[in-house]
């Protein structure tokens, strides 16, 4: 796979243009505290946060495509290796050898959706769109993973996929039966976090996210059309 991707533009079915799932999600603002106290802790260290997060972006953009390639039993080229520095690429097989751990322990067998190997698949609705990172069988059941190599896992991570994710795989007929979230960190010191949520026992969970979902859908919308009547 490519590490050279446009960014994702969704179309429903009328050929109008909808929000992703995390753009949706954003308007939670539940993970904007902690990005704000890194910021100001990086300012406290005379670290300019604009720079060391473009470097763990660039390596976590990596670190993604490693872990497909890997899924796919490919490497990531070398011509696209040499577009990044020798400590992003450390980072990066930091985060792959944390998911190969994962792997290890479990039967995971890579799916394909509409004849093609189940990585980035795009999927839209009439209000919204998203891409699931992978569909994949783990342990026997169908689960739609999500891979974040960020710091944690959030509950607006939670809303973006066991709500908004979840819907669109349902409404595409996709039989999953578990979701998984993979804090695949690209960093040294920090672990890996698995998160995993069964469509039959954590029903409760699945529920609320979709209901946060849905809610966060209406205030997107909703504030689209006052800002469209203050530009009048």
């Amino acid at each position: 796979m490519s590490l050279l991707k446009a960014k994702s533009l969704y179309i429903n079915d009328l050929g109008v243009n909808v929000p992703g799932a995390t753009t949706i999600t954003k308007e939670w603002g539940e993970n904007s505290f902690p990005l704000m106290y890194w910021a100001w802790d990086c300012g406290m260290h005379q670290i300019d946060f604009r720079k060391k997060s473009g470097k763990a972006a660039d390596a976590g953009t990596l670190g993604h495509m490693m872990i497909q390639n890997g899924l796919l039993g490919l490497e990531v080229p070398k011509e696209e290796l040499d577009q990044f520095t020798q400590e992003q690429i450390e980072l990066a097989e930091t985060a792959h050898l944390q998911w190969m751990e994962f792997e290890s322990q479990h039967k995971i067998e890579l799916l394909t959706y509409e004849g093609k190997p189940a990585i980035e698949v795009k999927l839209t609705s009439k209000e919204f769109g998203g891409t699931l990172d992978m569909i994949m069988r783990v342990d026997g059941d169908i689960a739609l993973t999500d891979l974040k190599t960020g710091s944690g896992i959030y509950p607006d991570h939670i809303v973006q996929v066991a709500g908004g994710y979840s819907m669109l795989a349902t409404e595409y007929r996709i039989d999953w039966k578990k979701i998984i979230l993979a804090n695949v960190p690209v960093a040294i010191d920090k672990n890996l976090n698995i998160k995993i949520l069964d469509r039959d026992e954590d029903t409760e969970i699945i529920t609320a996210s979709q209901l946060i979902f849905d809610s966060l859908l209406n205030v997107y919308n909703n504030k689209k059309y006052i800002k469209d009547f203050l530009k009048r």
